[in-house]
């Protein structure tokens, strides 16, 4: 009898320690982790070119970004080269204008080169994803401050790769031009009212454009929605600089999805 007690308790013991070693359902850590945003600092770069007399005939400001920690050293490597090459680009384009733009201030008698400006702003910047709009401002009087003509460069940071529109498409089976065609409509609606900048609308003989020269793959995304642009001068050969849109996530479900749900 004793025996069989002290094996008893011998089970007992080992029963209570394991219940003791495991936490109770609801007292389980269900905390997920999230990855985080890079890091950014912004970088400004001039250069000066001259003509053949040593006279400053153009100038170039580029600002753009550099990411640091929370990603892979090859997706910081590759996002910044790409964003780094702007500034390139744009001394070529500079250099190989040089002549055009003394010409120019000969013809006018004027000793003011011509310029352009070239900043980022981060409109989405998370664990997973990063976007910039580009903005890009030219000026053959003097310092380019007139309205900037846009571009954009996201990044899928969990793979260091460019990322296109069909990135967030909901439906991975919807052709481009399917989605195209839902989209102009809702763009053709902000058109009305809330086109930036000064959330100016356009004129019907403007809007009636929209669908010839709306571009879907001129995109960029915010937390509140995705945004849309076009050159302002596909409207109006007066018109400089860009026109822009941002169509809540909410207004876009079954078309596009939040970046942060994506898998």
């Amino acid at each position: 009898m004793k025996r069989f007690l002290c094996v008893i308790t011998a089970l007992a013991m080992i029963f209570s320690f394991a219940s003791c070693s495991k936490l109770p359902e609801a007292e389980k850590d269900t905390t997920t982790t999230t990855a985080k945003a890079p890091k950014v600092k912004e970088i400004t770069k001039n250069a000066e070119f001259k003509d053949k007399n040593g006279r400053v005939v153009f100038t170039v400001e580029v600002t753009y970004p550099e990411i640091s920690k929370n990603a892979s050293e090859s997706t910081l490597d590759y996002v910044n080269r790409v964003t780094a090459e702007v500034f390139e680009e744009t001394c070529h384009f500079a250099q190989r204008n040089t002549e055009n733009a003394a010409a120019f201030m000969d013809s006018r008698g004027s000793d003011i080169p011509w310029s352009k400006k070239i900043t980022f702003e981060s409109t989405y910047l998370s664990g997973k994803y990063v976007c910039f709009l580009v903005k890009e401002s030219f000026s053959s009087r003097g310092e380019a401050t007139a309205e900037p003509s846009f571009s954009t460069r996201c990044f899928d940071i969990s793979k260091g790769l460019p990322c296109d529109i069909m990135y967030f498409s909901a439906n991975p089976d919807a052709s481009i031009y399917t989605i195209e065609d839902t989209v102009v409509p809702l763009v053709s609606q902000k058109a009305l009212y809330d086109f930036y900048p000064s959330g100016m609308g356009l004129a019907n003989l403007q809007m009636e454009k929209i669908p010839d020269i709306f571009d879907i793959n001129n995109f960029f995304f915010t937390e509140e929605g995705m945004g849309f642009y076009f050159d302002r001068y596909l409207l109006d050969e007066t018109l400089r600089g860009s026109y822009s849109c941002v169509i809540p996530w909410a207004e876009l479900e079954g078309i596009f999805v939040h970046p942060e749900s994506i898998a």
